[in-house]
Order: C-alpha cells, then sequence, then structure tokens
C-alpha cells in the first residue's frame, strides 16, 4: 500500500483489492485515500476489446453542508456502465442502477465514493467527495417578522373589505 493506514476498508472489483480511506493512527481524521492494489503476480487484467476503464465523474453530492436526510447522488461516465456502485463512510459497497437518492443519512461528517464497471468488465473508481449533514437552518427572525406582517395586513384587508361588502348589501336592502 503506498499510504500507511490503519482502520480502512477493503474491497474487490474484478479480482483487484481497493483500500479505502483509513487513518494513519488510532483516532486520526479519516483519510480520503483510495488506492488500488494488484497482488505480486497477478499480472494485467484481461485485454478488454480496445477498451479502457471508465471515467467516473461524481457530480452530487459535492463537498459541502447540507441540511436533509436525503441527498442526490448523481454521477456520469465517459462510456456506458453495467454495474455501479456507491461506498458511502467505508461502509461496504451498495448496488444502484444509477443515478438515485440517499436517504437516512445521519447527522455529521460524511464521505462517498462512486465504483462501475463498463460493458467491456473494466472497473472505473471516482473521487471521493467528504460532505456534511446538519440540522436545518432556523428561520430567521427578520422573515418570520415579515410574514406575520404581511398576515396581519393581509387579514385587516380581508376585514375591511367583508365589512364594506356587508356594508353595502345593507343599504341596498333599505333602499
Amino acid at each position: 500500500m503506498p499510504t500507511a493506514r490503519g482502520w480502512l476498508a477493503v474491497t474487490v472489483v474484478n479480482d483487484l483489492l481497493y483500500a479505502i480511506a483509513g487513518s494513519p493512527y488510532v483516532m486520526g481524521s479519516s483519510l480520503p485515500t483510495n488506492e488500488q492494489y494488484v497482488p505480486f503476480g497477478f499480472g494485467t487484467p484481461a485485454p478488454s476489446n480496445g477498451t479502457s476503464s471508465p471515467e467516473i465523474k461524481l457530480v452530487s453530492p459535492e463537498n459541502q453542508t447540507y441540511h436533509s436526510a436525503s441527498i442526490p447522488l448523481e454521477f456520469s461516465s465517459n462510456e456506458p456502465l453495467s454495474r455501479m456502485f456507491y461506498s458511502l463512510d467505508n461502509e461496504g459497497v451498495t448496488e444502484v442502477s444509477g443515478n438515485t437518492t440517499i436517504t437516512g443519512l445521519l447527522l455529521g461528517p460524511h464521505n462517498l465514493t462512486i465504483y462501475a464497471t463498463n460493458e467491456a468488465g473494466n472497473a472505473g473508481v471516482s473521487q471521493t467527495v467528504c460532505f456534511a449533514i446538519e440540522e436545518a437552518e432556523p428561520v430567521s427572525p427578520v422573515v418570520l417578522v415579515a410574514a406575520v406582517s404581511i398576515a396581519v395586513v393581509v387579514a385587516a384587508g380581508l376585514l375591511v373589505y367583508f365589512k364594506k361588502s356587508r356594508h353595502s348589501k345593507m343599504t341596498d336592502k333599505t333602499e
């Protein structure tokens, strides 16, 4: 492994090992490192009919903070894909059939990587994205005051309208 670390996740895709994330020391911060390992003497993968590994581009989520427990998972490739997986927080892989929504995310930091194979069986890996889920931002007091003020003005306007309407009906009956 080029990057020395422990507490990492490992997965196998097309007989190749991938070392995912980990930490250089106990209770250390997680490394956003994904490395492919070809065992000594394994050789090279079988010919792929002239095609190369797919380039996977992770579009969403982005390296930012979200205020929802559901976020879109969107990615693209430079060629058709036959199998697609994502790894969330180095907790194994989940197969998907394309772009989807990840639901039930817990508050706190997360990392996500896409793994995919093309129709020739070549594996590709996206960059790892680190993002966070936080509670929804509280409503600003200014927005709250503005909303209440608008509601009061609308209610007062409706009250005046109905009083005038009722008054004009009463004067029509007396004439």
